[in-house]
């Protein structure tokens, strides 16, 4: 709406909303979530047609597919064979969607230059849609040179259902990781609309939650300018399964090259950890612990404090006997008291990693290196804790399972075992690559939550 410009129009204030839907969805279909999802707009589309054989509001809906429905066809193979009286007469707009999976249909980035008024874009640590924080550096960068300065980020430990905006947590992060939206949008609009000075245009434009500090932390830029890519990489000896294996993050390229292994068997993948409404969160991965099919790379117990704000990406050298699978990659804090909570995450279907429209099935017996991105991360890295990353090849049903055919997903019956391999040494060097913060904090110490 801001990028036409409607004379009304004097601010806006926006949350979880990606610039691109492929930053979200990286063209693989999210089961839970959009099965859920068009099983609720069905509600008005059912209203119009006369249908009243479901659910007739959207409460009693989500109430029908998360406590009936869900589990009788999360499970469906194909998915095509799903009833159409599921999503009544919105079947087909669903069936459509699965043929243009890979098709971007939003790029919304484009539009950044067309905003002339004040935004305010709020996203969480956990928000699936992280490339939210994208629509702010955007308009900075290519916004109209007036407005560059009067748009605003807010970065908290929450998901991507803001008004549930404090969802219980496995870590404690303080009374300042509580703020009530409602009194953000009134601050702003207040200031904006009404003209009062409540401070707002004083502060610098970027406020984010830093985990484990606790507190809010005020900069000028996106990311921060103090941050350096650092490199993790993987090594082994050849058996990461499961945390117990010999999987490491070492800041040094391993001088031996070694690969780990693991059957992805999409019969039984590894399930997402996440409730019926199949949105991210932080959790703790102990259910997840004892299964082969994820390998898991950790560093030594830290010696003192690591601080990482910003972007996340992941560099993997893998194998598959599949023309084409999934990789997931997971970052994940150890703490001293070993409960393990995710922190972000990123996946890659392989006949995707040029180019989304342009498919290429993997070569049988050749390693193929694939460079994905994580979400974006604030969080502070104790002393005495670990930094984990687990690799795997399925998170069902926050994603659709790759059948490891290379057919359509949504039509094909046919279920392949992969034999996946990652390798790392010294010409394969798979890697984590974290923006860790090189010298001290410069937000003027400002930590008081607004």
């Amino acid at each position: 709406m801001a990028s036409a410009r409607p004379p009304s129009l004097k601010a806006v204030f926006t949350s979880g909303f990606p610039v691109n839907t492929l930053d979200c969805t990286r063209g693989v279909f999210e089961t839970s979530v959009r099965l859920r999802w068009h099983h609720r707009m069905a509600v008005s589309t059912r209203k119009k047609a006369g249908d009243h054989s479901y659910p007739q509001t959207e409460i009693e809906a989500l109430h029908h597919w998360d406590n009936l429905t869900r589990g009788k066809y999360i499970w469906q193979i194909p998915l095509n064979n799903l009833p159409d009286e599921l999503f009544g007469p919105d079947a087909e707009l669903l069936h459509g969607y699965w043929r243009e999976i890979n098709t971007e249909y939003w790029a919304l980035h484009k539009l950044h230059e067309k905003v002339e008024v004040p935004t305010c874009t709020l996203t969480g640590w956990w928000d699936r849609l992280s490339s939210t924080v994208d629509h702010f550096t955007g308009m900075c960068i290519r916004g109209p040179v007036r407005f560059r300065d009067q748009h605003r980020l807010i970065i908290g430990p929450w998901v991507h259902d803001i008004e549930a905006i404090q969802p219980p947590l496995p870590r404690d992060y303080g009374p300042e990781a509580l703020l009530d939206l409602s009194d953000l949008i009134q601050r702003w609009y207040d200031y904006h609309l009404k003209g009062i000075d409540n401070g707002l245009g004083a502060e610098p434009p970027v406020k984010f939650f830093v985990l484990n500090e606790n507190r809010w932390h005020y900069r000028n830029d996106w990311p921060p300018s103090n941050v350096v890519s650092t490199n993790f990489y993987l090594a082994s000896r050849g058996h990461a399964n499961t945390p117990l294996g010999d999987g490491r993050l070492t800041r040094n390229i391993p001088t031996e090259t070694k690969a780990d292994h693991f059957d992805y068997n999409p019969r039984n993948p590894v399930l997402s950890l996440v409730g019926p409404s199949g949105q991210a969160a932080a959790c703790d991965q102990s259910p997840l612990r004892g299964r082969q099919d994820i390998l898991v790379y950790q560093t030594e117990i830290l010696r003192e404090d690591l601080v990482s704000v910003g972007p996340v990406s992941c560099v993997l050298f893998i194998e598959s006997d599949a023309p084409d699978t999934d990789f997931f990659a997971k970052l994940i804090e150890v703490g001293q008291d070993n409960l393990a909570v995710n922190i972000a995450q990123g996946m890659l279907r392989t006949r995707y990693r040029s180019k989304y429209q342009q498919e290429k099935m993997l070569p049988v017996g050749e390693v193929v290196e694939l460079r994905f991105e994580l979400m974006v991360v604030g969080i502070r890295f104790r002393a005495g804790s670990r930094i984990r990353l687990d690799i795997t090849s399925s998170d069902f049903p926050a994603f659709d399972r790759n059948h490891n055919t290379g057919r359509p997903f949504y039509s094909d019956n046919e279920l392949r075992v992969a034999h996946q391999k990652v390798w790392h040494g010294d010409n394969l060097s798979s890697r984590l690559i974290l923006p860790l913060v090189q010298t001290c904090w410069m937000d003027n110490n400002k930590s008081t939550a607004r």
